[in-house]
C-alpha cells in the first residue's frame, strides 16, 4: 500500500492499493510527476502523482525487485534491479522493457545511473559491484 500526503498534511491525500504484496522499493521522477513502486508481487507500477492513478504498470522480472532509478537525462527512461540477477531499462513513453541486461545470476541489490547517465553502477548480493556502460 502506498499513502500519497501533502507537504504539512496530516491525513493521506490518496491510498493507491495497486500492489497485491509489499511495496520493496520506489522513486520519484526528477520533475516529480512520477512515482514508480515494485513490490513482491512482481510488478511495477507507474503512478501520475498530480492525479494519484496509476498510468502504467510493467511486467518482467522473475523475483523480487530490489531499486529502480530514472535516467538523468531523460524522464523517459528508468531502470529496475532485482534478485533475479538482472537490471532492466524501461522506456515509459513506449511502456515497456528496452534492454535487458543479465548479470549471470547474482541477485542484484542495488543499480543506479551515474550523474551524466552514461553507465550503470550494481551491487550484487554476493558483494560484487558491477560498472556496466550505457547507451540509449
Amino acid at each position: 500500500m502506498v499513502h500519497l500526503f501533502e507537504p504539512d498534511a496530516r491525513e493521506a491525500k490518496a491510498t493507491l492499493t495497486n500492489h497485491g504484496l509489499n511495496v520493496k522499493a520506489l522513486k520519484f521522477s526528477r520533475d516529480g510527476a512520477s512515482l514508480i513502486t515494485s513490490a513482491e508481487d512482481l510488478h511495477i507500477h507507474m503512478i501520475d502523482v498530480a492525479t494519484a492513478q496509476r498510468s502504467l504498470t510493467f511486467v518482467s522480472h522473475s523475483d523480487v525487485v530490489t531499486s529502480i532509478d530514472f535516467h538523468p537525462q531523460s524522464l523517459n527512461y528508468f531502470l529496475t534491479s532485482s534478485l533475479d540477477g538482472t537490471i532492466k531499462l524501461w522506456d515509459k513513453n513506449v511502456g515497456k522493457e528496452v534492454k535487458n541486461i543479465d548479470l549471470g545470476g547474482r541477485g542484484v541489490w542495488k543499480a543506479q545511473f551515474t550523474p551524466d547517465g552514461k553507465h550503470i553502477g550494481a551491487v550484487c548480493e554476493n558483494g560484487s559491484v558491477a560498472v556496466i556502460s550505457f547507451e540509449h
